[in-house]
C-alpha cells in the first residue's frame, strides 16, 4: 500500500546518499580535494590536502608570501597577481610533495616561485620583474620530478629559471625565458625542455652548468642573447655533446662559442 511505497522511496533516497558519500570518500582517498573559495591572506600556508582558488590580487609584505605544502595542496590563482612589497621577500614556495600551482603572476619579489620538495605541477604561470630568479628550483637539497608547462619568466634580475644541483628528471614544456640576466640555467641531470624560447637575455640564453648530464632540449630556440645563446660548460665546443642529447634545433643558432 501507500506505507510500503513511502518506505521504498525513503530507502532509495538513503541508498543514493550513501553512494554519494562513498564516492566522495573514494575521491578523497585518491588525493582529490574539493576547491575552496575561502579568503587567502599573505603569509598563509595552503595544505596539506587543501585546494584553494584565489579571488583577488595580493600585495604581500610576508616572506614567503604564500606556502603550498604538499601532499595535495593546490592553488589556482585564477588569473590574479601576487606582488611583494619588498624585493627582499620571496613569493610562493612549494614544499613537500605533489603540490599544484596554476594560472597566475608573481612579481616584484626576490624569487618569484621557489620549488622545493618533489613531484609538483606548475602550469600557466608568469614570474616577472623579480629581483633574483623567476623560478628557483632546488634550494640546498634539489627538487626532482616536477612538471612545468606554459611557464613565462621575463625581466628578472638574475635567472629566469634556475634548476639547481640535485634537481633531476624535471619536465619543462612551452617555456619562455626572455630579457633576464640568464634565461635558463641547469645544474641537475636528466631534465627535459621541450618548446623552449630563450632570447634577449643579457648574459646567456640557456646554460648547462659543469656536471649537469643527460639534459635534453627539443624544438627549442635560443637567439639574441648577450654572450652565448647556448652554453654547455661540459663541452664548450658543442661537439659530441653528452650533456645535451639534442642540441637546440629548429630556428636556433645553437651557439656555444662566439
Amino acid at each position: 500500500g501507500e506505507t510500503s511505497k513511502g518506505e521504498s522511496l525513503m530507502n532509495s533516497s538513503l541508498r543514493n546518499k550513501k553512494l554519494m558519500l562513498l564516492a566522495l570518500l573514494g575521491l578523497n582517498l585518491l588525493g582529490w580535494v574539493s576547491p575552496s573559495m575561502a579568503a587567502i591572506n599573505c603569509g598563509d600556508t595552503i595544505g596539506p590536502n587543501e585546494s584553494v582558488v584565489l579571488t583577488t590580487d595580493l600585495q604581500c609584505s610576508d616572506s614567503p608570501a604564500l606556502i603550498l605544502q604538499g601532499p595535495n595542496a593546490r592553488l589556482d590563482m585564477d588569473d590574479h597577481e601576487l606582488s611583494c612589497i619588498s624585493t627582499n621577500n620571496n613569493g610562493i614556495v612549494l614544499g613537500g610533495r605533489g603540490a599544484r600551482l596554476m594560472n597566475g603572476t608573481v612579481t616584484g619579489c626576490k624569487d618569484g616561485v621557489q620549488v622545493r620538495g618533489d613531484g609538483h605541477t606548475i602550469k600557466n604561470m608568469i614570474a616577472t620583474s623579480n629581483a633574483d630568479d623567476g623560478f628557483d628550483m632546488g634550494g640546498l637539497r634539489g627538487s626532482s620530478n616536477n612538471s612545468l608547462a606554459n611557464i613565462v619568466a621575463t625581466d628578472n634580475g638574475d635567472n629566469g629559471i634556475e634548476v639547481k644541483d640535485g634537481s633531476n628528471g624535471n619536465q619543462f614544456t612551452n617555456t619562455v625565458a626572455n630579457n633576464n640576466s640568464n634565461g635558463i640555467i641547469i645544474a641537475g641531470d636528466n631534465n627535459q625542455l621541450t618548446n623552449t624560447t630563450a632570447s634577449g637575455n643579457s648574459v646567456n640564453g640557456i646554460e648547462i652548468v659543469l656536471g649537469g648530464e643527460g639534459n635534453l632540449l627539443v624544438n627549442s630556440v635560443a637567439v639574441g642573447n648577450g654572450n652565448f645563446d647556448l652554453l654547455d660548460n661540459n663541452d664548450p665546443n658543442c661537439d659530441n655533446n653528452s650533456s645535451i642529447i639534442s642540441i637546440v634545433i629548429a630556428e636556433s643558432l645553437g651557439i656555444c662559442i662566439l
